[in-house]
């Protein structure tokens, strides 16, 4: 494990996880589901996440892991880790939350991350604080934080753009069993939960939510329903530039 370790650190310039959370409980359920609780060996790990043998993807998809707590290590082998374990057979849902959140905070640069900005807002440059506060090096800061941000939003540790010590119980992707698959892009589709109407999805639909940071700290929450088509997105764009006006000239007259 030291060449992984030292892998990590050299290419990131501070150790973090390269896949955010969501994407390593979705490695964690095929892991579960081909080996059960362990020990396993690397190798076996490597088969288990779709890989021939041990490589540079494998080592950094079980770094990541081990980064956020859901693996244990031993020696010379691997098992679920009791954190691990609550995620994917949870007591009960309340169970599950907690143990998203402590997740999201086992990384060492994450739980630093969550003392500088709980309570606040996430700036919209955060990778600006990485490369100057936190040693993260400039070309892999702009990943460090977008993984950072799916994360914390998987856990429901950053609700309307603020980042919270406790996670919410409603209004994120988990629970959605969609976490057996890694995430392809980290990028949620939004809702506006200042709209009128009947913005629910229909029974059978699946949505998702993404914040957008504002300025001093704000942020647009809006949501769509899956699946959706170019024409969709074009009616959200004329959505937004027939409210412009209204939404600029309000917040413009404020002092």
């Amino acid at each position: 494990m030291a060449s992984e370790e030292s892998e990590d650190s050299q290419s990131r310039g501070r150790r973090s996880p390269q896949f955010d959370l969501e994407t390593a409980v979705g490695f964690l359920k095929r892991i579960s589901e081909s080996l059960g609780d362990g020990p396993f060996a690397r190798a076996a790990l490597a088969e288990a996440l779709g890989h021939k043998a041990v490589s540079g993807i494998v080592n950094s998809k079980v770094g990541s892991l081990t980064h956020f707590g859901l693996l244990d290590r031993g020696r010379n082998s691997y098992r679920l880790s009791p954190l691990g374990q609550r995620i994917l057979y949870p007591r009960d849902d309340s169970d599950r939350v907690s143990a998203l959140a402590e997740a999201a905070r086992s990384p060492a640069l994450y739980r630093d991350l969550c003392q500088k900005f709980f309570g606040k807002g996430l700036p919209s440059k955060l990778e600006g604080s990485l490369i100057h506060d936190f040693g993260v090096q400039s070309k892999t800061a702009p990943d460090v934080a977008a993984c950072f941000r799916r994360s914390v939003e998987y856990a429901r540790l950053l609700q309307h753009g603020v980042l919270s010590e406790v996670p919410t119980t409603t209004g994120s992707s988990e629970g959605s069993g969609r976490e057996s698959e890694p995430h392809p892009n980290g990028q949620h589709a939004w809702s506006n939960s200042g709209q009128t109407g009947d913005q629910t999805p229909q029974s059978g639909q699946e949505s998702e939510a993404f914040s957008i940071p504002l300025s001093r700290g704000r942020a647009a929450i809006l949501r769509i329903s899956r699946p959706i088509s170019e024409s969709d997105f074009s009616r959200i764009r004329g959505w937004l530039d027939l409210m412009k006006d209204v939404l600029t000239d309000e917040e413009e007259g404020k002092t």
